[in-house]
This record gives C-alpha cells, sequence and structure tokens, in this order.
C-alpha cells in the first residue's frame, strides 16, 4: 500500500515539475513575457530594461528588469529613467505638428524662413528645403551628416547644429530620395525655437509633455532628475560595462528625450486611442506616410517620427528604432491587435527590437515569427576585437623581443646584397603606408564612412584597445623593418670598402 502511494506522489510530483519548467501557450502572458525577457537579457548582455505594453486603453503589462547602477546597486523599475535615443524623434514631430496647426509654421516652409543663410547645395546650385522634407527624411541631408554633431553641453548647442548645414552638400535632389539623417530633427528642434520663442527643451516641457500627461518626460540630460536615471552601458571586451556617453545637446530633439516606461504606456496610449482632441488629431496626422518616396525597407514609409509599415493598403504596423551610445529603444505598434509594446534598454543592443517584437507576438496571440537568432553587430565587433587585440598583442611582444635580439647581435650581423636591401625597405614603407590606410577603408566599407573619432564612441569599449595596440604593432614592425635595412646598408657599405 504505501509503495503504490510514493509511486504516486512521486508521478504528482514529477508533473509539476515538468509543468513549472516549461513556458507555452497555457502559461499567463505575464509569465510568458518574464520569461522570454530574461531569456533575451541573458543572450544580450544588456543590464537593465524597462517595458510596457498596452492594449487598447489598458495597460497590460509594465515591468523593469535588471539594474540600473553601474555596480549593480540599483533595479530598474518602471519608474527608472532611460534615454530614448531616435524614438525621441515622434515626440519632436508632434511638436512640430503643433505649430502647423496653431498656424506659427508652414510644413512648405522653407528651412532659410528660420534659419537666415541656411541654403543647402546641389548638383553645384544653392536650393531650399522644407520642413516637409526634414519630417520625412527627403530633405537631401545625407545620413553621415551625424558626425557633424559635436560634443556639446551649452546651451547654444543646437543652433551651432543647424546652422552648422549651411552649405551643406546633399546627396539627393530635396524631395526625390528617403535618406535617413538624425540631424534633420535637430533642424526641425531649432525651427521650434524659433517659432516659438522658447528653448526647445521649454517648449517641450509645456505644450507636448504636459498635454501628454507625461510628467517623467524630459528633453535633455540636463532636465532629467538625476537621482533616477540608469547609469548608460556599452559592450566592451565580452560584457557589458559602465560608460559615460559624452552629451550631444545639439542632437537632443533627434536622440535625446529621456522617459521611463510609465510615462511610455501613456505616449502608447495615445498612439493607439482615437478621439476628438486636438492632440489626438495630430497624432494621427503623425502616422500619415510619405508615399511619394519608398524606404529602404519593402512596403514601409515614413510618416512623422515613425516608420509605417503597409501590406495590401493596410498599415500593418507603425515602429521606430532608438539607440544612443550606451542605451537603446524600440517601439512598435499594431493597429490589427489594438496593442503596442515599448522597451528601454541601458545598452545600445539590436536585442531592444527583438524582445518588442517577441512580446507583440505574445500578447497578441500571433504565430511565433521570430526565429530566435539575432545578430548584434556590437556583439560581433566586440568579439572580433577581443581576438584581434589578442593577436596583435602576441604578435607584439614576438616583435618586441625580436628587436631585442636584433640589438644586441647588429654588430655582428651579416650583410646581405646591397640591392636586396633596398627592396626590402621599400617594401616596409609600402607596408606603413597600407597600415595607415587600413583604417580608413574599414570605417568606409565597415562602418559607413564615419569617423574613427565617432565609433569609438558608439563602438564597443575594446576597439580603442585594439586601435592603440594596432598602432603600436605596426609602427614597430615598420620601424624594426627600417632600422634593421638601414643598419645592413651601412654594414654592407663597410663590407664593400673593406673588399676594395
Amino acid at each position: 500500500m504505501m509503495r503504490n502511494v510514493w509511486l504516486v506522489l512521486c508521478f504528482c510530483l514529477s508533473i509539476l515539475v515538468w509543468d513549472g519548467g516549461q513556458v507555452n501557450a497555457q502559461t499567463p502572458v505575464d509569465k510568458r513575457i518574464d520569461a522570454l525577457i530574461e531569456k533575451q537579457m541573458k543572450e544580450s548582455g544588456i543590464p537593465g530594461i524597462s517595458m510596457t505594453v498596452v492594449k487598447g486603453d489598458d495597460v497590460v503589462y509594465e515591468k523593469g528588469f535588471g539594474y540600473a547602477g553601474e555596480r549593480h546597486n540599483r533595479p530598474v523599475t518602471t519608474s527608472t529613467l532611460f534615454e530614448m535615443g531616435s524614438t525621441s524623434k515622434a515626440f519632436t514631430a508632434l511638436g512640430v505638428l503643433k505649430l502647423v496647426r496653431s498656424g506659427a509654421i508652414s510644413l512648405n516652409d522653407p528651412v532659410s524662413r528660420y534659419i537666415s543663410g541656411f541654403y543647402p547645395v546641389y548638383d553645384g546650385k544653392k536650393v531650399d528645403i522644407t520642413i516637409d522634407q526634414l519630417l520625412h527624411h527627403t530633405s537631401g541631408i545625407p545620413f553621415l551628416s551625424i558626425a557633424d554633431i559635436k560634443v556639446d553641453s551649452k546651451e547654444d548647442a543646437l543652433g551651432k547644429t543647424a546652422k552648422g548645414l549651411r552649405g551643406v552638400e546633399l546627396s539627393h535632389k530635396p524631395g526625390s530620395t528617403f535618406e535617413y539623417a538624425t540631424i534633420n530633427y535637430d533642424v526641425l528642434g531649432y525651427i521650434i525655437e524659433q517659432a516659438s520663442g522658447q528653448p526647445y527643451e521649454q517648449y517641450m516641457a509645456e505644450h507636448v509633455f504636459k498635454q501628454l500627461d507625461m510628467p517623467n518626460t524630459y528633453a535633455g540630460r540636463h532636465a532629467g532628475q538625476a537621482g533616477y536615471v540608469s547609469s548608460g552601458f556599452k559592450i566592451g571586451f565580452l560584457k557589458a560595462r559602465a560608460y559615460n556617453a559624452p552629451e550631444y545637446r545639439g542632437n537632443t530633439p533627434a536622440g535625446y528625450i529621456i522617459t521611463n516606461a510609465e510615462d511610455l504606456s501613456k505616449w502608447l496610449r495615445f498612439q493607439l486611442n482615437r478621439s476628438d482632441t486636438d492632440i489626438s488629431r495630430l497624432i494621427e496626422q503623425s502616422h500619415l506616410p510619405d508615399k511619394s518616396v519608398k524606404t529602404d525597407e519593402p512596403g514601409v514609409y515614413y510618416g512623422a517620427g515613425w516608420s509605417i509599415f503597409e501590406k495590401k493598403g493596410a498599415v500593418k504596423e507603425m515602429f521606430h528604432a532608438g539607440s544612443n551610445p550606451n542605451f537603446s529603444s524600440f517601439i512598435i505598434i499594431s493597429p490589427n491587435d489594438n496593442a503596442a509594446v515599448g522597451v528601454l534598454a541601458n545598452m545600445n543592443s539590436a536585442y531592444a527590437e527583438k524582445i518588442a517584437r517577441s512580446v507583440l507576438e505574445v500578447v497578441a496571440d500571433q504565430k511565433q515569427k521570430q526565429d530566435g537568432s539575432v545578430t548584434d553587430p556590437f556583439q560581433v565587433i566586440d568579439q572580433v576585437a577581443v581576438a584581434m587585440l589578442v593577436l596583435f598583442s602576441l604578435l607584439l611582444i614576438v616583435l618586441l623581443w625580436r628587436i631585442y635580439i636584433f640589438l644586441k647581435s647588429i654588430k655582428s650581423k651579416n650583410v646581405p646584397v646591397q640591392q636586396r636591401i633596398r627592396i626590402k625597405a621599400l617594401l616596409w614603407g609600402i607596408l606603413l603606408a597600407a597600415g595607415i590606410a587600413a583604417p580608413r577603408l574599414i570605417s568606409v566599407f565597415a562602418f559607413n564612412g564615419l569617423p574613427w573619432s565617432m565609433i569609438f564612441i558608439w563602438g564597443p569599449g575594446s576597439l580603442l584597445y585594439l586601435a592603440v595596440v594596432y598602432y603600436m604593432l605596426l609602427f614597430a614592425s615598420c620601424l624594426f623593418g627600417l632600422t634593421a635595412c638601414f643598419f645592413n646598408h651601412r654594414a654592407a657599405r663597410r663590407s664593400e670598402t673593406h673588399e676594395m
């Protein structure tokens, strides 16, 4: 009898253990989301995430994960503040549309009306671009203009960014082609200042965030409450490391709105729900894409701060990614499912989008579309950089040892033929020139031509160390080779003189 009881108990226990280890369609939605996020955080190495999920007018999920302090001493909560990156653009677009609604500006106004002397150049001629073209990234201002945004924390930084584009060479005729250029929205931010007579930060606080009932949302680092803002991180040497990124105050309208999950849920509810209010009508207007030009993604057009994916003439989703050197975010809205997901992360990572899309599939009870694998370029770059750093360091150690042996034996070194010495010296010179040119080529083919000063800020921390060791190895190798040729040449001349 006791044996049968034990068998029954063991059987029941095995069922409980099996169910406890599985996350399936019968598991409550919040538990499935918890498991999904924890798994993705482990894969990505993101220290902290705060997210919200909205269905209709209800917040169905809102939670923080991980830590917000570099010493792991502050847990992320729904009130923790994060830099949004380019998901800030939708707020700036809304600020512009409010000025249009009030009659202060027109979408067809040329930028030169608000910024004196603002005349870009296309095909050798001065041209005008409009506010509408800035909103939809059809101004012709090139993507690489992001490198023109300077590290600056002063109050006039935004004006410097906008005015610095005077005379910029456009890559396309205005209005003809979509080319995403983050600086478009910085110019829009400066136009807000000129048209409203208020600093951008103040205008957004009074006319956008207050009307949206988002009291914990700020424009720019200096406006945020430092005690509640998460530390930023970036990957370096295969793990997330705290990184205090430089301040780009002149890039605030395009990338430095600061918010938390609690306010983000309100923002998403405004995106989903239509009402007969001024702010709701403006948000609906921001969802209208410019269909006169196509983006790089099939079926995707750009609205006012939103990417709009359409299929068979119907909007399937609206989304936008955001990234700063040490933060990232992703927002996705599915009108058919009346659902929206917002993810805020304290590290620049491609996983923010992966998490948001996967959570939407769970909430909307969609079939699993995500294949589970994500290629995070920063992880890949870091892994390659670490491997090359180890290799170059070993080569440098071997080279230094060879230099030491060479210096000890330099007086007794056998002499090669003089012509061979000259050829070797030429080859070492070519190697030095190629080594100096290589980083520029890598910048062009791997990083879209961005300058290394910017790559070091945005890229993994291991890159800077790799660059140092690379140049040490390059110059030490070439110096050793040329020096050896020089002494061999002198030795050859002495040998020839002796023979004579």
